[in-house]
């Protein structure tokens, strides 16, 4: 069951939150039809997931946590810490405060 979808600032990714115990995240090329990323997102329960500004990866937060995630042109997904995507954080939490 999927409780959240976002599209990417350009239009062009549809990501999708599942509700099952893994709390599964898929990164689509909605109009190619073609699932790019298939990861979990682990045990915790997600309440948001937003692109970034550049459309070069995604936040998840939820409760107790906020993870980054950078996608590569691979097609690959990989966890970044940093602080350079804060605004996007921000947006994320705002919806996960309430």
């Amino acid at each position: 069951m999927v409780v959240w979808q976002a599209f990417s600032t350009g239009g062009e990714l549809l990501a999708t939150l599942g509700l099952d115990s893994h709390h599964q995240i898929g990164i689509y090329d909605w109009r190619a039809n073609v699932l790019k990323i298939a990861m979990v997102s682990g045990p915790e329960r997600p309440l948001d997931l937003q692109f970034t500004a550049e459309d070069d990866g995604f936040v998840v937060c939820g409760v107790n946590f906020v993870r980054f995630h950078k996608v590569r042109d691979s097609g690959q997904c990989a966890g970044v810490r940093t602080r350079a995507r804060v605004r996007v954080a921000i947006a994320c939490m705002k919806v996960c405060v309430r």
